[in-house]
């Protein structure tokens, strides 16, 4: 399961489980690059909870769209990555590293509140 959605004025939410297939990595992506596009100073949600690696032909999918989405990662500002798997938050850190101007937080898949609130600019703790 991929999904994506726009939850406040500027902050988008992927929701991901399970195996991607390449026809839900199209429409997910095509639905993130259409909803951001108007926007400025982005946050993102990334809820990625027992995700399985995606498929060869959604992996293909991501590749053609590799441009479009790299282009809207200028726009955002914040992303907050929950999950329960080591290998989700690792590939997190390496897009941290790709992306320095992205401010990239890891956050385990019991603390969905406390990554909104960070998102938002609510949370005194981080």
């Amino acid at each position: 399961m991929l999904n994506v959605e726009l939850k406040a004025s500027n902050r988008i939410e992927i929701t991901a489980s399970g195996r991607v297939e390449m026809q839900a990595m199209k429409a997910a992506l095509d639905r993130l690059i259409t909803l951001a596009e108007p926007l400025k100073h982005v946050t993102c949600l990334a809820d990625m909870t027992d995700v399985t690696l995606p498929d060869a032909d959604a992996i293909r999918a991501e590749i053609d769209r590799l441009p479009k989405v790299e282009g809207l990662l200028g726009k955002i500002d914040k992303a907050a990555v929950v999950t329960n798997q080591a290998w989700i938050a690792e590939a997190a850190k390496g897009e941290a590293d790709r992306f320095p101007a992205l401010d990239i937080r890891i956050y385990q898949s019991h603390e969905h509140d406390r990554a909104r609130a960070w998102l938002s600019g609510t949370d005194n703790l981080v």
